[in-house]
């Protein structure tokens, strides 16, 4: 509804699917607009986004890294985009110039998805601010399987008309 109260209002389930189309048709109120624009300014203009799925679905990020080392240290900066901590630290220890905007919780949790430790408002903008990011990227490298990368990787291939639903 127009004159919801809420920053996010959204029930969706497409399992695995490709979900741009999905996507493309979000409305992004102003202040997610503002909460993600923010953190755009915080990177700088040649980064990578590595995208790192590891808790209900398992991928090498080790392998990922070691196989793709010069390629990673040839950027500016690199944005890992990731619902395990451990894949967080280990690209932290790797890589000098790393960020990471994800909320993670305290506690061990199955996915972030189902944390109860997370507000629904967190989860949300921490989603929104990832494909965001991972799509103003200047490449995505990832070896995680599922419907998410799939999503990143066609929003990145349409990077002016995603990046313009911040305006």
């Amino acid at each position: 509804p127009i004159n919801a109260d809420e920053n996010v209002i959204l029930h969706s389930r497409c399992g695995g699917g490709d979900g741009l189309e999905f996507f493309k048709n979000l409305l992004l109120c102003e202040n997610i607009k503002n909460i993600i624009n923010k953190k755009l300014t915080i990177l700088k203009e040649n980064y990578l986004c590595i995208q790192v799925r590891n808790t209900d679905y398992k991928c090498d990020y080790k392998y990922l890294y070691e196989n793709n080392k010069e390629y990673i240290h040839n950027f500016d900066q690199v944005y890992i985009c990731t619902d395990d901590k451990h894949a967080y630290d280990f690209f932290k220890s790797k890589i000098f110039n790393v960020l990471c905007f994800t909320t993670f919780p305290e506690n061990p949790y199955r996915n972030l998805h189902r944390s109860e430790e997370i507000l629904p408002s967190a989860k949300m903008e921490d989603l929104l601010t990832d494909i965001f990011i991972a799509t103003n990227s200047t490449s995505i490298l990832s070896n995680s399987k599922g419907g998410f990368i799939r999503l990143l990787q066609n929003c990145h291939k349409n990077k002016k008309y995603i990046m313009n639903m911040l305006s």
